[in-house]
């Protein structure tokens, strides 16, 4: 998902600079970007949820996965701004992301968005692709190495990997476990939440991540009391089926027990059988039918 993400915050395509440069908090449940003035419809609001997407991994990237630099980010936003102008700088990065962002349609588009409370909240649909989403994963993945070599060569002075050496990274039997896992979460993500919520302020449209985080919650809640209820009802079953098996072997056991023998008859034999031998043999009169 990150590809999307990058080429809507790194690649310098709205004539408002300044609103792509605004100090933000790089903590993703407190980034809401404002779109610039100029910005009035709810589709619009792309590339700030893309913004505040971007903030969530790349605080869960391995490039950020010491403490203390993860710390500094939070306590300064501009050393977020500076990271990624050092990476929309990169030529080599602006061809990759303008390649992507032409075939992005391929991958996801927008659908009409829904006006509510009288036109000042609206969600907008995600339509993805599923043809095409394991490629749109992968390249996606291509991008998330991207910056962190970029960011991690930048910070230890070392040579920064060729964008074909990470293609093959991504691509090789070592990696593809990892992305097949990522791009499971991803489809799984999108159907949970496939659109975008935003609200009308005076500047133009805002994430809503209040609601769209609510919405979250929720459904983390109702899986939480459906896979408690779940439990409660198997421990139910399986007791009753416990309980079942215990009679059925109870009533095994009594039935297979030797009868005692009957008063009066003789040793090793059968009262019954000498009382029906006694009275002499049957014929084999057919069956009448009343």
């Amino acid at each position: 998902m990150l590809a999307l993400l990058i080429l809507a915050v790194l690649c310098p395509h709205t004539p408002d600079a300044t609103a792509a440069e605004a100090p933000a908090s790089p903590t993703a449940a407190q980034f809401q970007p404002q779109m610039p003035a100029h910005s009035n419809t709810p589709t619009d609001v792309t590339r700030v949820w893309l913004e505040m997407q971007l903030v969530q991994d790349l605080e869960s990237a391995a490039m950020i996965s010491d403490s203390a630099f993860r710390a500094k980010l939070k306590q300064m936003p501009t050393t977020f701004l500076a990271m990624l102008k050092l990476i929309r700088e990169r030529p080599d990065f602006q061809q990759f992301s303008t390649q992507l962002r032409n075939r992005m349609p391929e991958y996801v588009t927008f659908g009409p968005a829904e006006l509510l409370d009288g036109g000042r909240h609206a969600r907008v649909p995600l339509i993805i692709n599923e043809k095409n989403f394991a490629e749109w994963q992968m390249q996606d993945e291509v991008a998330m190495q991207y910056v962190q070599a970029i960011t991690s060569a930048a910070r230890s002075n070392t040579t920064l990997p060729t964008l074909e050496g990470i293609r093959s990274l991504v691509r090789s039997q070592a990696h593809a476990a990892n992305l097949k896992r990522k791009t499971e979460e991803n489809r799984q993500r999108f159907r949970d939440q496939p659109y975008v919520e935003v609200v009308m302020e005076n500047v133009g449209w805002r994430v809503d991540v209040t609601s769209m985080e609510a919405a979250r919650k929720k459904r983390e809640e109702e899986a939480k009391e459906a896979k408690a209820k779940l439990a409660v009802e198997e421990t139910r079953r399986r007791e009753e089926k416990e309980k079942a098996d215990r009679a059925a072997a109870s009533s095994a056991t009594a039935t297979s027990a030797p009868a005692p023998s009957a008063p009066g008859a003789p040793a090793g034999g059968d009262g019954a059988s000498a009382e029906t031998n006694a009275a002499g043999p049957t014929t084999n009169a057919p069956a009448t039918t009343k």
